[in-house]
């Protein structure tokens, strides 16, 4: 129940005023929760036009709501070629490239 309650205020806290020309407003807004124990939940809040991203921990038990980490991920997602294990994208894109083409139907006369 707190955590609906938490979640709920962070989106009205997000939401503010009225949007104005220029501004977007909560509802453009990503807000999810995920448990991490039987007391304790993660909420993700994701602004698509800002590109920011903010994780809290909510604390049911405690009532408390504490930021764990907040930031501007627009420089993320500008990496092209980030993955941590194999097939990277470099060797995915050199394979399709050396790869024997497919032929082709021919045009019936």
């Amino acid at each position: 129940m707190r955590l609906a309650i938490a979640a709920g205020a962070a989106t009205l806290a997000l939401a503010g005023s009225p949007a104005r020309a220029g501004e977007h407003t909560a509802e453009q807004m990503c807000v999810r929760t995920f448990p991490l124990d039987e007391t304790r939940h993660v909420l993700l809040i994701v602004d698509p036009i800002l590109r920011h991203v903010a994780i809290y921990h909510v604390d049911s038990v405690a009532g408390t709501l504490t930021l764990k980490s907040a930031r501007d991920i627009s420089g993320d997602l500008r990496v092209g070629d980030f993955n941590a294990q194999d097939p990277k994208p470099a060797a995915l894109r050199k394979m399709l490239e050396t790869a024997a083409p497919t032929p082709q139907p021919r045009p019936s006369p």
